[in-house]
């Protein structure tokens, strides 16, 4: 099953500098996952999770290790950030 969702995890991947998709078991543990990363909320995406950005490179694993369950890159999320230069 992992080999199957290989392709995905490639074309989901969060890159450095982007939007991603940060989501906990709940909304306050992502909104705290995205704080202790060193990153910013840029808008709330689900009761379990926020669109988020840090400029600094790594974002993505310090948001697991800050408590994030799934990070995923936000730039396919369309919506007003894909508008504005954001994602």
């Amino acid at each position: 099953m992992i080999v199957a969702l290989a392709p995905f995890a490639l074309v989901l991947a969060p890159r450095d500098n982007a939007s991603v998709i940060v989501f906990a078991a709940d909304g306050r543990a992502a909104a705290a996952a995205i704080a202790h990363a060193g990153g910013t909320v840029l808008a709330r995406f689900s009761s379990f999770g926020f669109v988020a950005r840090a400029e600094s490179p790594g974002f993505a694993m310090r948001l697991y290790l800050a408590g994030a369950l799934l990070v995923l890159d936000g730039a396919g999320r369309g919506g007003c950030l894909a508008s504005t230069g954001r994602s």
